[in-house]
């Protein structure tokens, strides 16, 4: 469906940044064909085993799910729109939720604590130690040892490139210009030159599939049946030296 854009649409810098956003999504999608439709391929999965939620007794671990799904696909938006850095803080969200859902679904009484959160002070401090990034490493580890250590090495990517405002963040979306007066730093807000673009691409449908992997923890059953055999080929495209 087709929609006539708004009177005003454009005349300002936000509408548009926007538009140039989604003009780049469109020309990521021509373009970069093979790399949206793993992207896509993916979102499908999440959704398969979003379908075996209803009615199970890891419901309430299946919340934490659908919103590493949600921050999946923003993840998914704003990387093919070239919002490079944005990507990963995105990213980072994904990985937490899905590690957060797997802490709960292995003991019931972390939830009560989660949603305790904004009761007291101490309720506060009880959520953070709780849900510290090293504890529910931790469980992750318990469950799979071979996932933690992956899990781990691409969330410490997401903090470097963009989760954190860390360095990579800055210098992989900053360009140096030489002027007349001398030099000038150029900072990226769209990004959508080939090499860093295919790296979170590729990084974005990594995440994704850990993420999808922890959760296929807390429901190993429907995640045998619905998406085991697709993940493993999606994961020996990624981590082939030919597709990156």
């Amino acid at each position: 469906m087709t929609c006539e854009k708004p009177s005003g649409w454009g005349a300002d810098s936000l509408s548009q940044f926007l538009q140039v956003a989604d003009d780049n999504a469109l020309a990521t999608f021509a373009n970069m064909r093979p790399f949206f439709d793993r992207l896509a391929r993916i979102d499908a999965l999440y959704r398969r085993l979003i379908c075996d939620l209803n009615n199970n007794p890891q419901w309430f671990a299946g919340f934490f799910f659908l919103r590493a799904h949600g921050a999946y696909l923003g993840a998914c938006r704003l990387s093919v729109s070239g919002q490079l850095a944005e990507s990963f803080m995105a990213l980072r969200g994904c990985l937490e939720s899905s590690l957060y859902g797997l802490h709960v679904s292995k003991d019931p009484t972390r939830a009560e604590i989660w949603l305790r959160r904004h009761e007291s002070d101490e309720s506060i401090t009880a959520v953070q130690g709780e849900f510290s990034i090293r504890n529910v490493m931790r469980t992750l580890e318990s469950a799979s040892p071979e996932l933690r250590i992956e899990a781990k090495r691409l969330y410490d990517i997401a903090i470097d490139y963009g989760g954190h405002p860390n360095e990579r963040a800055f210098t992989s979306s900053t360009l140096t210009r030489s002027t007349e007066s001398g030099t000038e730093l150029v900072m990226a807000y769209l990004n959508v030159v080939p090499p860093a673009l295919l790296f979170v691409l590729g990084e974005v449908a990594r995440i994704g599939i850990c993420a999808l992997e922890v959760f296929g923890l807390v429901l190993p059953d429907s995640f045998t049946t619905r998406c085991s055999s697709d993940v493993e080929i999606l994961k020996t495209q990624l981590y082939s030296k030919e597709n990156g």
